[in-house]
């Protein structure tokens, strides 16, 4: 029985009886596992989510969408090959931003820049997987990534000096960025079968702040308040995503709108003390460590589930999941493990 209204209700902190299971993603080679067939479009996505219990599919925007990979020379890319040790000997590759010099390191570059339109957005995607929703499920789109593209664009490296050196190019691109994802978004969340976003954009390491408080006060959570406000509008929440330690500005992210904070990294942060800090302002998602579902044994995520459950559950705001997402090298058992639970632990008297 899938039923969006009643997990909105514990994002809000309306419903304090249920611990339910949430996810940003879940790798495509987990979801094949799990469903024991290839994914060939958005019946499978949805099928996948319904199956594995949760009240939502998770269904990314931006895929191909104001990804820097797709502008970046090959000179600006690491790649990697590898393969899985979790589902067999298939081969695969990632790619990510270099962290030296971006494709856009001055205004020259700025202008010529390919930038795209919000219509590049997955929306007949999302129209094809709301037709094969059941009943009491809805879509979380999953959207944001302002900063994170801001520093993909310029290459980290290049975006620290130019916050020193030319800080209007900063500004134009994260403006710049923010107003496409902004319009994107706002689209998405007006479909009726969108319940909810998820908004992902890491702004911080394990040991604090990837830039300084002022910097995003000033320039990104202006943008935030923007988003949370389209989304409250329509009464569908906004989960935020960040990686790493926040206490400096978990009062900001409270302040910008947000429903419910995610992923509450536990080398980061003491979930404890931010349960403490957010109680009733902020619904916690994850904490569920990675490594230790990446390496552990199907009887330890079991255990490790009641104790997220048992700490953070009481007076409700609360969603178990991993630390981060089900990435492409957690066995298959132990992502059930997590789910079984989940379910057996998240009702509560």
């Amino acid at each position: 029985m899938h039923d969006f209204e009643h997990f909105r209700a514990v994002l809000t902190g309306e419903a304090k009886d249920w611990v339910p299971p949430a996810e940003l993603g879940v790798d495509r080679e987990v979801r094949e596992a799990f469903l024991g067939k290839r994914l060939a479009g958005p019946a499978q996505e949805v099928e996948f989510w319904q199956r594995a219990g949760y009240s939502y599919a998770g269904l990314r925007l931006w895929e191909g969408y104001l990804e820097p990979f797709d502008s970046l020379r090959p000179e600006l890319m690491h790649r990697r090959t590898y393969s899985y040790t979790a589902y067999g000997d298939r081969r695969g590759t990632r790619e990510w931003a270099t962290e030296g010099k971006g494709a856009i390191t001055s205004w020259e570059d700025f202008e010529r820049f390919p930038w795209p339109t919000a219509e590049a957005g997955r929306y007949a995607y999302f129209t094809e997987a709301a037709r094969h929703l059941p009943a009491g499920m809805k879509i979380i789109a999953v959207e944001g990534r302002v900063f994170q593209t801001t520093w993909m664009l310029m290459g980290f490296e290049g975006f620290s000096y130019a916050l020193a050196e030319e800080p209007q190019l900063v500004r134009a691109v994260l403006d710049k960025v923010a107003e496409i994802r902004l319009e994107g978004f706002q689209r998405a969340v007006s479909m009726d079968s969108v319940g909810a976003a998820w908004l992902p954009d890491d702004i911080a390491y394990t040991e604090g702040l990837l830039a300084s408080p002022k910097f995003f006060r000033q320039h990104l959570f202006p943008w935030y308040r923007r988003f949370a406000e389209a989304g409250r509008r329509l009464g569908k929440p906004i989960i935020y995503h960040s990686d790493g330690k926040l206490f400096e500005v978990l009062e900001d992210l409270v302040s910008c709108g947000f429903a419910a904070l995610h992923p509450i990294e536990p080398k980061a942060m003491e979930a404890a003390e931010v349960k403490r800090r957010a109680a009733g302002r902020l619904c916690l998602i994850g904490n569920v460590e990675l490594d230790r579902l990446a390496r552990g044994t199907p009887e330890e995520i079991k255990r490790l589930v009641k104790e997220r459950i048992e700490l953070l559950g009481p007076g409700g705001g609360y969603c178990v999941g991993s630390s981060n997402s089900i990435a492409h090298y957690v066995p298959l058992e132990n992502y059930l493990a997590l789910l079984e639970a989940s379910h057996l632990y998240g009702r509560r008297p």
